[in-house]
């Protein structure tokens, strides 16, 4: 597994053998390569020598290596602790060598260069039933002549029985000579149901300061509250991490003294039981951490499995698509660089973005176009739309908007403002009342950050990228609540041959049409003409001018 910062490094990835080896290529931002293999050897030597020859004929394409995992090389349980290690045989023997010889492979465990970081050493107790048990040092990193080079440190972690019986071996290499991309600021949402962190988080939002008084100093104080809420969340979750961290490295130090104590006298019963203890505890502390990190995918899955939905497939989805961009193909060739990369993205949606309002041609198609729109809202439809704001309108604006979502510039997600709708929605409809007074929002509300999102195709092409913009949590509850508004009164305003982004209409109606259509004229030897118009980059090219005409022109606010 790798985080979400490595991920997009990721070059290329494969099984060498099913169930046995795996790897993965990573391309490093200082442009060098790292392979990472992990493999689960078998316990018979002879069925081994397969499992190397496999792995030393994969095309790596770089000198920079490192192979981990399970090698199954353990002290025979009848030695009773004495040293020898199982004998290799001779087919084994030969391909190991090979491997390690072909890609400089070296036992960190045993090099100068990486420093031992514990006095334990071994891997792997089977079950530490006494000294008839084998103990071993049987997960092993081999690392490249150029990471020996580098250096680093090896340790053996302390066991978790409940887990697994084998120690978690960790190694770091040093020499890293690139910077890891930056991640945005993070909001813990589990804090919100933490009684103690909620009075914290509410605090942070109401703030010292009163409440402004005149309308135009609302956008500011609404700007400040989610500030003080992100700069609360942040310093409560660091105070959790480090009474967590304290608490984690107790127990890991009470666990690896008892270990060290039980490498020397296997039969002492009181450590035995100290281990158990502080082993059980280590195990609870680590699901409980699963469980909190993949609580969204896990309910999601619980919802979602067993339906046919796109969830359904994009959970089960093969090639993951990374939005990191390497190069894109032009008309001109091909264009490489992040500077190179970011001046022709830059270009490409400046172009896109810029008004082709005074086109030619385009006033006479819009005058076609109000020709045969008539007016469809009435007076009455319209004080309806322009009356003021309600609590409940706000309160279920915020009970729908859907949760997991990704924030915009102020990374305060939707799910806080859910959390604490009884308390903050009276100060939402105050604000959100004035803005509309004064006509006029804050210019970091309407701020977004734009990311690229694949599309089908040739991803070379920018053109098949889609740009996203996520938006601010304000900025979507007010847009929310003026859109349920608006949505009674939709039946009235958009034609029904429009089935799309409609409630109670399905894009699919207006294929299923043309399909009926066409059985109607092949059964009434008709002739039948259809005409498919897809405009590119559609909502991208639209006008604000035309829309703002387009509202009056229907009868919106006149």
């Amino acid at each position: 597994m790798v985080d979400r910062t490595t991920a997009p490094l990721i070059k290329m990835d494969g099984i060498l053998v099913e169930g046995k080896a795996q790897y993965i290529t990573l391309h490093l931002p200082d442009n060098s390569e790292l392979a990472i293999i992990n493999t689960y050897a078998p316990r018979a030597s002879k069925d081994k020598a397969p499992l190397w020859r496999k792995i030393s004929e994969a095309n790596l394409s770089t000198e920079h290596i490192i192979l981990g995992g399970d090698f199954n090389h353990f002290k025979e349980e009848e030695t009773k602790g004495r040293a020898g290690e199982r004998r290799m045989h001779r087919r084994e023997a030969a391909t190991w060598h090979h491997l390690t010889l072909q890609h400089g492979l070296l036992d960190a465990w045993t090099l100068d260069n990486f420093r031992k970081m514990s006095k334990k050493d071994y891997t792997f107790d089977n079950g530490r039933k006494g000294q008839g048990s084998a103990v071993s040092q049987i997960d092993k990193f081999f690392v490249s002549q150029e990471l020996d080079s580098r250096g680093g440190r090896i340790e053996a972690a302390p066991s978790i029985r409940k887990i697994s019986n084998h120690s978690p071996l960790v190694i770091t290499i040093w020499g890293r000579t690139y910077a890891l991309p930056r991640t945005t600021t993070y909001f813990d949402i589990s804090l919100v149901k933490e009684d103690a962190s909620r009075d914290a988080l509410l605090e942070a939002w109401e703030g010292s300061q009163p409440l402004p008084n005149q309308d135009s100093d609302w956008p500011g104080w609404l700007e400040a509250a989610t500030k003080r809420v992100l700069q609360c969340n942040g310093k409560l979750a660091k105070e959790r991490k480090r009474e967590k961290g304290a608490r984690t490295r107790g127990l890991q130090q009470k666990t690896r003294l008892a270990e060290i104590r039980l490498q020397e006298d296997p039969e002492d019963e009181m450590v035995r039981d100290i281990l158990s203890t502080t082993q059980g505890h280590m195990a609870d502390s680590l699901q409980e951490q699963v469980a909190r990190n993949h609580q969204l995918s896990t309910s999601t899955w619980f919802r979602y499995g067993d339906m046919c939905s796109k969830k359904f497939f994009d959970f089960h989805r093969i090639e993951r698509k990374w939005t990191l961009l390497k190069e894109l193909t032009t008309e001109e060739g091909e264009i490489k660089g992040q500077e190179d990369l970011a001046h022709y993205i830059r270009s490409f949606y400046t172009h896109l973005y810029t008004s082709e309002a005074e086109a030619p041609g385009t006033s006479e198609a819009r005058e076609a176009c109000w020709t045969s729109t008539p007016t469809r809202i009435s007076t009455e439809t319209n004080q309806e739309l322009t009356k003021d704001l309600t609590l409940k309108e706000i309160r279920d604006a915020i009970a729908a908007m859907p949760k997991g979502k990704a924030p915009g510039g102020d990374s305060v997600p939707t799910e806080f403002f859910q959390e604490f709708a009884e308390e903050i929605s009276s100060t939402l409809l105050r604000a959100f009342s004035a803005m509309l007074r004064n006509g006029e929002t804050s210019e970091s509300l309407n701020k977004g950050l734009i990311t690229l999102i694949p599309k089908f195709g040739d991803h070379a092409k920018l053109r098949n990228w889609r740009p996203i913009t996520l938006l601010e949590s304000l900025y979507k509850i007010l847009a929310k609540t003026l859109a349920r508004r608006l949505q009674v009164f939709f039946p009235n305003v958009i034609r029904p041959g429009q089935t799309g982004f409609v409630e109670g209409r399905s894009i699919l109606d207006n294929t299923f049409l043309a399909q009926e259509a066409q059985d109607w004229a092949e059964e009434s030897n008709q002739n039948l003409v259809l005409l498919l118009l897809d405009f590119e980059k559609a909502f991208d090219r639209i006008e604000w001018s035309f829309l703002f005409k387009a509202l009056a022109r229907l009868g919106f606010c006149p």
